[in-house]
């Protein structure tokens, strides 16, 4: 475009104002007539790449999907995983069960998937028949006859042993006899006198009776000495007797006991043949035989520690586990550790106390997580990439946890993770986690939006029909979901309709709820307009006091008239999910001096880094427009009067350079026209955000002011709007209306030149540095002013004292 060709703007006639839904595009009375879609629509290609990410098996194939609506999109997400049925990989059930050799430390067995439940009723009714059966085998006939007969050899042996000692002291005069004494029987070597044992008061009388007596005693006396170490041999070998008796019998009762154990377990071997189940039941066989046949009798029931604890027991022809956790914790994702509270006091952990956690749930599967829900729970993200790097699940005692602490041996783990997150996010956790990338190797892009035809319209309505069908709602009629899909197209700010579907869910309750309030049988289109009023008003308190305090006259915003260096701006409110339009007053000044142009609110610091930006542009387009000889000496000023937070974005660069050029030509501009758009530094007008917002937030400060009358048969007062914007324009039906009868305009601008004729009734004039601007035109005004103020700068310079040396 040459520099002398001054695009036009276009006024924008009403139906390009809103767009609305055709009645071909919904062919049915109401939504009882529809099929109804899944609630994810028109993401063919996301949807491949997510059968990609689930079907494909390597380290890291775990799935980010980015750009779902933040409403129910993990229920989306498992339901999505439904219709696609991914295969997975089958996993063996296991259960946690003692270690014998290390009591802190349970490990797990591996059975056949689907028999996790039928082993723990396995071991139970094991459990039972040891406490039943066991007793009664040890009481038994059968052994009581082989103790019976080995005792009857066991006493003939130990006889055979007194007699020999009896017989090797007998000509020494001594005997050998058992003293009751408080520990049980004990035998003792004693004299003799006339085949009769001597007590110690024999001893002493016959020692008191005489020289014979006492040279008797003497005798005794000196066999007792003599035959002393004799006599501990005898003892020695006496009591190595007894231990090998006892030895015998408790082998004798093992043997039986491990017999009956062996064929109460026989069946289990049988039907659990996995090795790490065998050692478990060999460990099994060898406690109860070696520490606890004493226990069979005593009040506690010490089988119970035998009983495993299945951590992951599925149904044999169970489906592929699809796991959705909402808070995950640490210990919801790995698991728990409880502890039992003794009734002496103290608290005690096994086994038994171990609790899987949603990784062990959806092995074999996938497991659904938000990623800010994840990343809000203390230390679950670092929990989550240790079970990810490791292929483990190790299950720890929350911190603080009283009493004994066990180490359960970790699980290894195939579990598929979809995270689900905002691209904001992700680009967090990828350049500051390190194993983010590794981890998370496939990425699923939901488009916000699906192209707004026919097709999209059929997808809307199916979905529109199905969510009414789940919430039971009242059916909506054709034109109720028309307006629904328009509204979709508002969501989307483009030519699309918004994927945002937990809006259109929340807008339907509120559609029938203002159905059910009217006593309507079915949702009409009139209900819709009533809920986005509703929810409009409800939310859009700010809004209203900053209209109520322009109107009185608390905030100054002109919307009649013309002022010099003063626009009507427009900037945004937010409330929640919705956002507000309001007019904000921009302002410039221009004087002599060399400082160029002045950012009130970047000096102030209230501005952006993207504002500030924009303002550093606005030099670059103000050379570029003018092209005079000369610098550009004068000082200017702009800025967003009575605002007093911080300000961000360039939406208002268009109009702070029409805001300069008036003041810089002395031109006022019109106040009843309020503009919006970023330029860049050859003047081209380019798109924003949040148009239909700005519009509306103008619209309604007019209203406000009483002020929607066309102020003269060739200005109506409006808004000027990117060209760029012109598709996303969705406008509130009563701004459509106002254009529709001339009280209100949209103009669509591509140039700021076409702007700056419209807000001030002048031709903008050529450009060009070699041909002069017509005399009466806006840009040899703002050149006459400018070599006006570089010679009074100029001036000044020449009259500054110089330093000499």
């Amino acid at each position: 475009m040459s520099c002398d060709d001054v695009p036009a703007l276009q006024r924008l006639p009403p139906e390009r104002l809103r767009w609305r839904c055709p009645r071909e595009w919904v062919p049915f009375s109401d939504t009882r007539e529809v099929a109804a879609e899944p609630g994810i629509v028109g993401q063919d290609e996301a949807i491949e790449t997510l059968r990609y990410g689930l079907e494909i098996d390597g380290p890291g194939q775990n799935v980010f999907v980015r750009g779902l609506d933040s409403s129910g999109r993990s229920t989306l997400v498992q339901r999505l995983l439904e219709e696609l049925a991914p295969t997975c990989q089958l996993t063996c059930d296991r259960a946690y069960v003692p270690d014998f050799d290390a009591p802190d430390r349970p490990r797990w067995v591996e059975l056949p998937r689907g028999s996790g439940a039928l082993f723990a009723r396995a071991m139970r009714g094991f459990a039972r028949r040891v406490r039943r059966d066991l007793p009664v085998v040890l009481r038994g006939e059968a052994l009581a006859a082989e103790t019976a007969r080995f005792e009857s050899d066991w006493q003939r042996r130990a006889g055979e042993l007194e007699r020999g000692f009896q017989a090797e002291i007998a000509p020494s005069g001594l005997s050998l006899v058992r003293i009751e004494q408080e520990g049980g029987a004990q035998l003792a070597m004693v004299p003799t006198h006339e085949g009769r044992a001597l007590g110690l008061e024999e001893l002493a009388a016959r020692e008191r009776s005489g020289p014979q007596g006492a040279a008797e005693v003497q005798r005794w006396q000196s066999a007792l000495i003599e035959k002393r170490a004799r006599f501990q041999e005898f003892v020695l070998d006496l009591q190595e007797l007894h231990e090998e008796r006892a030895a015998a019998l408790q082998v004798m009762r093992a043997e039986a006991a491990r017999a009956a154990i062996e064929r109460y377990v026989e069946r289990l071997r049988k039907r659990f043949p996995h090795p790490s189940v065998q050692r478990y039941l060999d460990g099994v066989v060898r406690d109860v035989i070696e520490n606890r046949l004493d226990e069979l009798d005593a009040e506690e029931d010490f089988t119970e520690d035998y009983l495993p604890n299945p951590i992951q027991a599925r149904e044999r022809e169970a489906d592929c586990p699809i796991v959705v956790e909402s808070i995950p914790s640490v210990a919801n994702l790995l698991g728990s550790i409880e502890s039992e509270a003794l009734a002496g006091g103290g608290n005690y952990s096994d086994h038994r106390s171990i609790r899987g956690g949603a990784l062990l749930r959806a092995d074999g599967g996938f497991l659904i997580l938000e990623a800010r829900e994840l990343l809000a729970e203390p230390e679950s993200w670092r929990a989550l990439v240790r079970a990810l790097r490791s292929g483990k699940v190790e299950i720890l005692p929350r911190e603080g946890h009283p009493g004994p602490l066990v180490k359960p041996e970790p699980i290894p783990i195939r579990t598929k993770v979809i995270l689900i997150g905002d691209p904001e996010l992700y680009q967090v956790l990828d350049a500051e986690d390190a194993y983010f990338p590794s981890l998370f190797k496939v990425l699923v892009d939901f488009e916000g939006h699906i192209p707004r035809d026919a097709r999209g319209a059929r997808q809307y309505a199916g979905v529109i029909a199905r969510f009414a069908q789940d919430a039971q709602l009242r059916p909506f009629t054709w034109c109720a979901v028309a307006r629904l899909i328009e509204h979709g197209s508002s969501l989307a700010a483009c030519e699309g309709l918004s994927t945002r579907l937990g809006r259109i869910a929340d807008l339907m309750r509120e559609t029938d709820f203002w159905a059910r309030r009217a006593g309507a049988e079915r949702c009409e289109r009139e209900h819709v307009r009533t809920a986005l009023r509703q929810a409009r008003r409800r939310a859009d308190l700010p809004a209203r006091r900053f209209r109520r305090m322009v109107k009185d006259g608390l905030l100054t915003i002109e919307v009649r008239g013309r002022r010099e260096g003063q626009i009507n701006g427009l900037a945004t409110l937010s409330a929640g999910s919705l956002l507000y339009g309001i007019p904000a007053r921009i302002t410039a000044s221009v004087g002599p001096g060399e400082r160029g142009a002045i950012d009130i609110e970047g000096l102030s610091e209230l501005g952006g880094s993207i504002h500030t930006k924009g303002f550093h542009i606005l030099q670059g387009l103000l050379q570029n427009l003018l092209r005079v000889h000369h610098p550009l000496a004068f000082t200017a000023s702009l800025a967003f009067e009575q605002t007093y937070g911080g300000i961000d974005g360039d939406s208002a660069s268009a109009a702070e350079i029409c805001c300069l050029i008036s003041a810089l030509s002395e031109v006022p501009l019109r106040q009843d026209l309020a503009l919006t758009g970023a330029v860049d530094q050859h003047g081209r007008i380019q798109a924003i955000g949040a148009v239909n917002e700005k519009i509306e937030g103008f619209f309604d400060v007019c209203v406000e002011l009483g002020a929607l009358e066309p102020t003269s048969a060739n200005h109506v007062r409006g808004v000027v709007i990117p060209a760029a914007n012109v598709a996303e324009l969705m406008l509130r039906e009563e701004v459509v209306e106002a254009c529709a009868r001339g009280a209100f305009a949209i103009y669509a601008a591509s140039d700021v030149r076409g702007v700056l004729e419209l807000f001030t009734d002048l031709s903008f004039g050529t450009c060009s540095a070699d041909a002069a601007p017509e005399p009466e035109s806006l840009l040899a005004r703002a050149r006459r002013r400018a070599e006006e103020l570089w010679r009074a700068s100029r001036s000044v310079e020449l009259d500054r004292p110089r330093n000499r040396t």
